[in-house]
């Protein structure tokens, strides 16, 4: 490599870290607030763009159709539907999050000033867009979907489907959750999540530089030191070296708080990425390729990138500084994006596997709901027993131990590996029915 490549190598590295460690907010950079308006522009631009392209597909389509078999005209025109009902799920959560984090950001002090009710209803919003826009768009999909298309293989139907057979939407429901606890596996499922933190410890920290394993909790106390919110007795507990104490007592809260608040909070998620965009990518393919499963590379493929969309979704928060604070509201950006990718076929694996075993059409996102929850709860316990080399790297503690960070993305990334080994080695293929 000549002298001047690497020159130019080094300034641009130079100038890349400058960005995210600084986050550019003086005269000469771009501001977070640049940034949040200019992703704002970009989910309206895609928005109108996917309405137009998809309006003017149709009107060629009803051109070219007449020597069309009428059969593969219904295909062809609900793939279309489908595709455009995903586009346009992730524009509108675009527009919502860029909004709602523009406010966050810009106007916090209005919002520290508003009222309780005022403060509830950000939060709903900000948790429960992605399942409003995909309930919208389900019940727009269902008067313009060909039903015949799916109706062997209905994972496109929500639980309504259940009036047929004489019960209800709750009586579906219930009988749904009575089967999922009675099955082994996904207790089994749900108790190795739980050891998340164990996993990141003994896998993640050993492949992250300048983490270490550490049982005095520094890493913790040095965080909740500079946290305004955490209650002091909980610093001075760790002052007192009562460690095991706290982790032990902590693992059984942050369990059942997994269990129970994240899993309500993280299924206005769930429900759309791991429900409606999952079923939607997977027909989709099916109908393109006229078979009835998908192989183990299109399993990866859609499901890490709804991943990477999903990561793209909570860039807004991170900017904002709601998820990583605000000095590492840019660095966080790479393991926030990374995680959720990496995530994603886990969580799509999971819900797959339970949803076979339980002969249930569709879950509506509950299963990777429970799984997320615990898994995120459970993640921030490794904070515990690990530490960092060196002061300056303490600045970045969460960047670098946590359930979205570098070290829980290269634990993810074996999992990874490993699932792709054993489903590459399976006779079994992802089919998005239950078993018959």
């Amino acid at each position: 490599m000549s002298l001047q490549a690497k020159d130019f190598l080094a300034k641009i590295s130079s100038d890349l870290i400058c960005f995210l460690e600084h986050g550019g907010e003086g005269n000469n950079g771009i501001s977070n607030s640049t940034l949040l308006k200019a992703m704002l522009k970009g989910s309206l631009g895609v928005a109108v763009l996917n309405e137009i392209y998809y309006m003017m597909k149709s009107l060629m389509r009803e051109r070219e159709s007449e020597n069309m078999i009428f059969d593969r005209k219904n295909v062809e025109k609900t793939i279309d539907c489908m595709r455009r009902d995903v586009i346009r799920f992730i524009s509108c959560n675009g527009v919502v999050m860029s909004g709602l984090a523009i406010c966050s950001h810009d106007y916090s002090h209005v919002l520290e000033k508003s009222g309780i009710l005022t403060k509830i209803a950000f939060f709903l919003t900000t948790i429960y867009s992605p399942a409003v826009i995909a309930e919208i768009l389900d019940w727009i999909g269902i008067s313009e979907y060909d039903h015949s298309v799916y109706e062997k293989d209905s994972t496109i139907l929500p639980f309504r489907k259940s009036k047929q057979d004489g019960r209800g939407i709750f009586s579906g429901f219930y009988n749904f959750l009575k089967k999922l606890f009675i099955e082994q596996s996904f207790p089994r499922l749900l108790l190795l999540t739980s050891l998340t933190p164990f996993i990141n410890i003994l896998i993640g920290n050993r492949l992250v530089p300048n983490v270490k394993y550490s049982a005095t909790s520094n890493l913790v106390l040095d965080e909740y030191k500079h946290d305004p919110v955490v209650n002091q007795q909980l610093i001075e507990t760790l002052e007192k070296k009562k460690y095991t104490s706290l982790f032990l007592s902590s693992y059984f809260l942050s369990l059942g708080h997994g269990i129970s608040m994240n899993t309500l909070c993280y299924w206005g998620e769930e429900r759309g990425w791991r429900d409606f965009m999952w079923n939607r990518l997977i027909k989709i393919e099916k109908l393109e390729k006229r078979k009835d499963a998908i192989d183990t590379l299109e399993f990866f493929k859609n499901s890490m990138l709804i991943g990477f969309i999903s990561g793209l979704w909570n860039v807004p928060l991170t900017l904002a500084g709601i998820n990583y604070g605000a000095n590492n509201s840019r660095w966080g950006v790479i393991p926030m994006v990374l995680s959720h990718t990496l995530l994603s076929p886990l969580l799509c694996f999971v819900t797959q596997k339970i949803k076979n075993e339980t002969n249930t059409i569709r879950d509506y996102g509950i299963i990777s709901s429970f799984a997320r929850g615990i898994y995120e709860a459970m993640g921030g316990l490794s904070q515990y027993l690990s530490d960092v080399s060196n002061a300056h790297d303490k600045r970045y503690g969460n960047i670098l131990v946590g359930p979205n960070s570098l070290s829980s993305c290269a634990t993810l990334a074996l999992l990874n590996l490993g699932l792709f080994i054993a489903l590459s080695h399976s006779t079994n293929r992802f089919s998005s029915t239950s078993k018959k």
